[in-house]
């Protein structure tokens, strides 16, 4: 009795053993993870300074416009871009350690309402 319940108590060990390494191994196939809280793709926006705040999975590098960012702990990033009259485009790239890459595109217009005409 006592040799039946240790072989099941090893046979159930060795289940969740596979079964959490299977688990904590699917994150390496599923590479990184990019979704974009602000702005919004294709918006108008009034105002030069707009703020790209979003949020990361499984990533070891974060660039915005070509430009390295960062993440917080939890995979949250926050930057300021400046942007130009009219139509802007803003680049993410996030890449895992190893090599997987994720891009996205935003577009972007800045319709500058306040400028003044010279007669």
């Amino acid at each position: 009795m006592k040799r039946n319940l240790r072989t099941i108590a090893i046979i159930i060990f060795f289940l969740l053993f596979v079964l959490y390494a299977g688990f904590e191994t699917l994150k390496l196939f599923l590479g990184p993870s990019l979704v974009i809280d602000n702005p919004k793709d294709l918006s108008t926006v009034t105002d030069p300074s707009v703020t790209v705040s979003g949020k990361v999975k499984r990533v070891s590098y974060i660039t915005l416009n070509d430009r390295q960012i960062f993440a917080d702990t939890e995979g949250h990033f926050e930057d300021k871009l400046l942007l130009l009259p009219g139509y802007n485009i803003i680049e993410i790239a996030v890449r895992d350690r190893f090599n997987k890459e994720v891009d996205k595109t935003l577009k972007i217009w800045y319709s500058n309402t306040a400028s003044t005409t010279v007669k």
